[in-house]
């Protein structure tokens, strides 16, 4: 996939690939245009493989890593991301000590524990479920112009509240504390 869009060297974002659908693929084709550093789960290596893209990186246990090395010797050179608890965190942890400011995940699972993630120190962090883009606002505001009848999902302090727009027009919403935005897609 050719790109229109130019990323620095060393700035390009993290798009971490922890579950995949059938939808998957969709949704991130666009965020592919900017060159991200792809960091996939070994759980999600099959279909990985047959989207025929090109991935950076592998989460698995130190136990699992021999017998993927093998398995993707052609596609090296890979970095390996080894987890022993909590894949996520410890992903992201290594990923900041990379100097990666910008972080994507793609997960299927639609519960996800937004509070968990925001006390991570990354600069910029979107949440990608199958339904909903979720967004960190550390500015603590955010504006947007909406068409009629869009739907907006703010977590914040442990709460969803969904705010509807009833016509067109640019949506304002400030907090006194970082916060969430979540946009159906």
């Amino acid at each position: 996939m050719s790109s229109h869009h130019f990323v620095k060297e060393d700035q390009e974002p993290a798009l971490i690939i922890a579950s995949v659908t059938h939808q998957t693929f969709e949704k991130i084709k666009p965020l592919l245009e900017w060159s991200p550093r792809i960091i996939v789960h070994y759980a999600t290596l099959d279909s990985i493989l047959n989207w025929g893209i090109k991935f950076d990186g592998v989460i698995c246990t130190a136990a699992l890593k021999s017998s993927f090395e093998k398995k993707l010797a052609k596609y090296e050179p890979l970095e390996w991301f080894i987890y022993s608890t909590s894949f996520l965190q410890e992903t992201i942890a290594e990923v900041m000590t990379r100097n990666i400011a910008a972080v994507q995940i793609m997960d299927a699972q639609e519960d996800y524990p937004l509070a968990e993630l925001e006390r991570l120190k990354i600069h910029s962090f979107t949440l990608l479920t199958d339904s909903v883009r979720w967004s960190l606002i550390k500015s603590k505001k955010w504006r947007k112009w909406l068409p009629a009848n869009s739907l907006i999902h703010v977590y914040v302090a442990g709460k969803t509240e969904t705010i509807s727009t009833a016509k067109a027009d640019s949506l304002s919403i400030e907090k006194e504390t970082i916060f969430w935005i979540g946009e159906p897609y």
